[in-house]
């Protein structure tokens, strides 16, 4: 069915995407700017309202491309109906989810008070990821959310005994627990830091720094103990502080590992497929547009042979003769007889 696109509702968090990708916003917007078909969105109507739960790139597409009517697949629900059908959207078709993708819609169901209390294999169900990859985000959580009380006590620099209440960092915790670690890379940096060389620490020469005069009777206070050099924790010391000596935990880690190589594996032939698809269409676009100068040629060579047709019709009724086949020999005949010899 057709719904006015103003009616729709895409401010109910019910988008378990990371973000939008712009480049397939403008796909999308040609697409539907030259006609091609394009899937319905999904909505649900409690009522009063219809609430987006499949297709915010179409969305905004539409926007984009001025659309005001959309093909919509209407189905009866409240907003949350339409956050849990979310949750599972693109899984097998449109632009594939991304990991941190999928790790979204597994933290909407583990923040909910109701939904948390699902097994994993449900929530892998609901979501269409793996169970150990539930499991992994949801211990991470309960490892967050382990952390002592949320007032601590501390001393202020004047020697007075305060209380701090870390409820706020403990959220943020939480929020964060099942987002995936910054990429770190030449590509986050500047091209003037891209550009420093690297100079390690024993080879970055000691600033001179000037320190003020003692004053008189000053007496220097002893210097202190060197430090004892800190020692580097080993690779096995940091493997057993990431997953622990549990062999779930680490069974739950190479699922998580699998499932993101599939997915990359997945998206390197997405863009294949997509690269293939865009030459079809640029040769589409030159045929057609080979084909209308064409015809415009054609059209052009008519209108010549139709004014020609008009002048030999002409000459033909000055000599009283229809046959326009006859004009030729009837103009060359006048000629003969009226030139001078």
């Amino acid at each position: 069915m057709k719904i006015n696109r103003n009616l729709i509702r895409i401010d109910g968090g019910t988008q378990s995407r990371v973000a939008i990708d712009e480049a397939v916003v403008a796909e999308y917007a040609d697409r539907y700017a030259v006609g091609d078909y394009m899937p319905p969105v999904v909505l649900y109507f409690d009522g009063a309202h219809y609430w987006l739960a499949d297709g915010f790139h179409r969305y905004h597409a539409a926007g984009r491309a001025q659309l005001l009517q959309m093909d919509a697949e209407v189905h009866n629900g409240t907003r949350r109906d339409a956050v849990l059908h979310s949750l599972g959207a693109n899984a097998a078709h449109g632009l594939r989810r991304s990991n941190a993708d999928k790790r979204k819609a597994v933290m909407m169901v583990l923040t909910d008070a109701e939904w948390a209390k699902w097994s994993d294999r449900e929530i892998a169900r609901r979501c269409q990821v793996t169970h150990p990859f539930v499991a992994s985000i949801r211990a991470s959580l309960v490892a967050v959310s382990s952390e002592p009380a949320a007032e601590r006590t501390y001393t202020t620099k004047h020697g007075t005994q305060a209380k701090m209440d870390t409820a706020g960092v403990r959220a943020a915790n939480v929020a964060r627990a099942a987002e995936p670690p910054p990429a770190v890379g030449p590509s986050t940096l500047t091209v003037q830091q891209q550009a420093m060389p690297v100079i390690a620490p024993a080879e970055r020469p000691a600033q001179a720094v000037a320190k003020p005069a003692a004053p008189a009777g000053w007496v220097a206070a002893p210097a202190p103990a060197p430090a004892a050099s800190v020692q580097q924790p080993t690779a096995e010391e940091v493997a057993e502080d990431a997953y622990g000596d549990d062999p779930a935990e680490l069974l739950g880690a190479a699922y998580a590992r699998i499932t993101e190589l599939e997915e990359l594996v997945e998206a390197a032939k997405a863009d294949d497929q997509k690269a293939e698809t865009l030459k079809w269409r640029q040769l589409y676009a030159d045929s057609s547009r080979k084909q209308a100068e064409a015809q415009a040629r054609a059209a052009d060579y008519q209108q010549e042979l139709q004014r020609m047709s008009d002048r030999l019709l002409r000459i033909c009724k000055l000599f009283n003769e229809r046959d326009t086949s006859k004009a030729v020999a009837l103009v060359s005949d006048f000629v003969r007889k009226h030139t001078p010899k």
